[in-house]
């Protein structure tokens, strides 16, 4: 049963990873009008990143890492890190410690772009009264 719940939290650690990595392009390619076209991808970047953004505001940590550290335990081993998934990432590949205020910097850049990029599709499909009768 301990390699079960290692599993698992291996899996929940390359989910994770899988994120994290995904959110960077995704983003470039929403700021480039890559999503224009392509209203599924534009509504699953704004899920993801929306859902990151409320789990921070309200849980105040990403609910993944806790997840996968009972997960570890539960299986008898020791949690791979402790604090930050993106600085234990980003430390093990590069070897560079980043400050815990660039990771919440960028993660608040995302989601203002992300939301300028919303704000922009829907004043793009709906048109307003002033502009109808500029047109005119």
């Amino acid at each position: 049963m301990e390699t079960a719940y290692l599993a698992l939290a291996s899996t929940v650690f390359a989910l994770h990873l899988v994120f994290v990595l995904a959110v960077a392009p995704s983003t470039a390619a929403l700021c480039r009008g890559y999503y224009r076209t392509r209203p599924l991808f534009f509504f699953a970047h704004c899920i993801c990143v929306y859902s990151m953004a409320l789990a921070q505001l309200l849980l105040r940590a990403c609910p993944l890492v806790p997840l996968e550290h009972m997960l570890r335990e539960a299986g008898g081993g020791a949690p791979w890190y402790s604090g930050s998934f993106i600085l234990f990432v980003v430390e093990r590949v590069t070897g560079i410690h980043l400050p815990v205020a660039l990771i919440a910097s960028l993660s608040i850049l995302v989601v203002v772009l992300t939301t300028a990029a919303l704000l922009e599709a829907r004043l793009r499909v709906v048109p307003s009264p002033v502009r109808t009768a500029a047109a005119r």
